[in-house]
C-alpha cells in the first residue's frame, strides 16, 4: 500500500509538471523544466521515458528562446541517460525528431541510426565521432546549419532538400546517401567516402572535397562553381573521374586540369 502511495503521488507530481510547461508564465516555465530533472534520479526509473519523451515533445512546439535553452540542455541530459536503453532494446530504433528544435545540440557518439530529422533544426549541433552514426536517417528539409559531423557514419541517409551550409564533414560516411537538392554552400567534405551519394540539384558553392572519394558519385544538375570544381581536382586518386556530372561540368573539370 505504501508503494502504491508513493507511485500514486509521484504520478501526480508528474503530471503537474506536464500541465505547468504549458503555462503562460515563462517563470512557471522555467522553474518546471529545470524540476523535471529531478525525474531523472535512478530512484525514478519508472519515469525516465516519460521524463524523455516529455522534454522531446516540448522542444518540437514553439516557446520562448529562453525556455527552449532549458528544455534542450535537459533533454540532453535525459537522452544521455535513457536513449541508450532505447537502443539497446532494439538496433532499428529511430528517434523522432521530426520539427525539434536542438539548436547547438551535443548528441556526438551516439547511434541515431533510422532516427527521423524532418524539419528539425540541428543548426550549429555537434555529432562529431566515428560512434556517432546517422545511417538511414530519414526526413525532408532538415537544418544542419554549420553542424559539426566529422567522422560520423551518414552511409544511406536520405535527407532530401536538407540544409548543410558551412557545415564540416571531414572524414564523414557518406556512401548512397541520398541529399538531392540540398543546400551545402560552403559544406567542408574533406576526406568524407562519398560513393554512389546523390547530390543531383544540390547547391554545392564554395563546397570543399580535397581527399574525399567522390566515385560514381552523382551531381547532375547541381550548383558547382569554380571553387568546388578546382577542390575536386583534388578528391582521392582523382575520383572524380569516375563520378557523374553534367557534360558541361565535366568538360569544365578536364579544361581545369590540361591547364594546371
Amino acid at each position: 500500500q505504501r508503494e502504491a502511495d508513493s507511485l500514486r503521488r509521484v504520478d501526480e507530481k508528474f503530471v503537474t509538471i506536464i500541465t505547468n510547461l504549458g503555462s503562460d508564465s515563462e517563470a512557471i516555465q522555467a522553474s518546471t523544466t529545470v524540476s523535471i530533472l529531478s525525474f531523472l534520479k535512478p530512484e525514478y526509473q519508472q519515469s525516465h521515458y516519460q521524463v524523455f519523451m516529455t522534454l522531446l515533445a516540448n522542444l518540437k512546439v514553439h516557446h520562448s528562446p529562453v525556455i527552449h535553452k532549458l528544455l534542450l540542455k535537459s533533454f540532453v541530459k535525459a537522452f544521455q541517460l535513457h536513449y541508450p536503453l532505447l537502443k539497446e532494446q532494439d538496433k532499428t530504433y529511430g528517434l523522432d525528431l521530426s520539427s525539434a528544435y536542438l539548436y547547438r545540440a551535443d548528441l556526438s557518439g551516439y547511434d541515431l541510426s533510422y532516427s527521423d530529422l524532418a524539419f528539425a533544426n540541428l543548426q550549429n549541433a555537434t555529432l562529431n565521432g566515428a560512434e556517432t552514426s546517422l545511417y538511414r536517417a530519414q526526413g525532408i528539409k532538415a537544418n544542419l546549419e554549420s553542424a559539426w559531423l566529422s567522422g560520423a557514419n551518414m552511409q544511406e541517409a536520405r535527407l532530401r532538400e536538407a540544409t548543410f551550409t558551412e557545415a564540416t564533414l571531414h572524414g564523414t560516411r557518406l556512401v548512397s546517401a541520398r541529399l538531392e537538392g540540398a543546400i551545402m554552400d560552403g559544406a567542408q567534405f574533406q576526406q568524407a567516402s562519398m560513393q554512389e551519394a546523390h547530390l543531383e540539384k544540390a547547391d554545392l558553392t564554395g563546397a570543399k572535397f580535397e581527399q574525399a572519394n567522390v566515385a560514381n558519385t552523382f551531381f547532375a544538375g547541381a550548383t558547382l562553381d569554380d571553387e568546388a570544381l578546382k577542390s575536386l581536382l583534388n578528391t582521392k586518386d582523382k575520383s572524380w573521374k569516375k563520378a557523374n556530372f553534367d557534360s558541361d561540368e565535366r568538360e569544365k573539370l578536364e579544361r581545369m586540369e590540361r591547364s594546371l
